[in-house]
């Protein structure tokens, strides 16, 4: 208990950044529904990128599964793959507790010096800290299908990946650098990047 504690202890600090804190604008785009939101840069280079996120006082409540829902002050760390077709997000609520991973399919983004476009692809993976995961908004994607916002063959290769996705949570095999994450990597991430300059 102490160590988790130690833990959520160590998240708390890394709610807090200066105003000179590296940041970029990440525009996730949905059909044609656009949401900005502003996240810090913690790691940033041809291979991998990881921001943190806090949720803003606007953001509504969001319900992922019958026991978790999102709310305004929720942190979230993204790992994001250039080239890949999948971003991975640790969820912690409020009081710092891990939630699970998200995993959002989505088209390679592009990354500019001010702005970051992700094209959201609809369909979502959620692994729980408790329970099996799931797929998330198929519904959505039938329905990007309908309105002719994604083809069939488009929507049958969203399917198919989100069931890679699904079997890999399923069996926690997640990239290499998700395997190394632990509370303390934040204040490192900070350290190196401040240190080197690579934002």
């Amino acid at each position: 208990m102490n160590i988790l504690r130690a833990q959520r202890f160590t998240l708390r600090e890394a709610r807090n950044f200066s105003k000179n804190t590296p940041h970029i604008e990440v525009a996730i785009c949905r059909g044609d529904d656009v949401q900005s939101f502003d996240q810090e840069i913690l790691k940033n280079d041809e291979y991998l990128k990881i921001t943190l996120q806090v949720l803003p006082t606007s953001f509504p409540s969001t319900r992922i599964d019958e026991s978790t829902v999102l709310d305004a002050g929720c942190l979230l760390i993204w790992y994001i793959f250039p080239g890949r077709w999948y971003e991975i997000g640790l969820f912690f609520d409020q009081r710092d507790v891990f939630l699970g991973h998200y995993i959002n399919l989505i088209r390679p983004p592009t990354f500019g010096v001010t702005k970051w476009v992700v094209e959201d692809l609809y369909l979502d993976v959620w692994a729980p800290v408790v329970g099996p995961p799931m797929l998330l908004d198929e519904n959505e994607l039938d329905e990007a299908v309908t309105r002719g916002k994604l083809s069939v063959e488009e929507a049958v290769e969203v399917r198919e990946l989100g069931h890679v996705m699904l079997a890999r949570a399923a069996k926690h095999h997640w990239p290499q650098p998700l395997q190394r994450w632990s509370p303390e990597l934040v204040s490192q991430l900070r350290l190196q990047r401040d240190l080197v300059g690579t934002v």
